[in-house]
């Protein structure tokens, strides 16, 4: 069976009006601390920047802890032994001042300027996994946040 559904535009404005028109009786209706809560509500849904990531919602506020991110390579990628990768990251807290790569905790190289990128030998050992993490610093030598992939050498 099938269902044809046809959409009026005139229909669809009317609903909106009237929808709009119950909610403004409503909110008239309210005492004056009520109608201040929700006019704050709606202010901090729309002026708070919120980031779905992998179906999870992050919600950033001053105080949060700045986000890094390795992007190259991703999480469980298979790269090919004997060969050179570039690992990059990216940040979005300007007071980095450098970001450290490591992998298997042997520090790989040190950036000290956007874009984060270093390049790594993979060793010419197959079946292999290796961790890598990005370490982001501020001036005084403090780490400011980290992250970690893992990779598997093929053939």
């Amino acid at each position: 069976m099938v269902k044809i559904i046809s959409v009026n535009p005139q229909v669809e404005k009317l609903k909106k009006e009237i929808t709009f028109t119950n909610f403004k009786q409503s909110f008239s209706s309210l005492d004056s601390f009520s109608k201040l809560m929700g006019v704050t509500f709606l202010l901090l849904l729309v002026l708070t920047p919120i980031l779905e990531y992998n179906n999870m919602l992050y919600v950033f506020s001053p105080q949060a802890a700045p986000l890094l991110q390795i992007t190259q390579p991703v999480d469980q990628t298979i790269v090919l032994k004997n060969s050179q990768i570039a690992l990059t990251a990216k940040a979005d807290d300007p007071s980095i001042k450098s970001m450290v790569f490591t992998v298997e905790g042997i520090k790989a190289c040190t950036v000290y300027s956007y874009p984060y990128i270093c390049l790594w030998n993979v060793p010419n050992l197959s079946h292999q996994e290796f961790v890598i993490e990005a370490k982001a610093y501020d001036a005084n030598g403090r780490l400011i946040t980290n992250s970690i992939v893992t990779v598997k050498s093929g053939n």
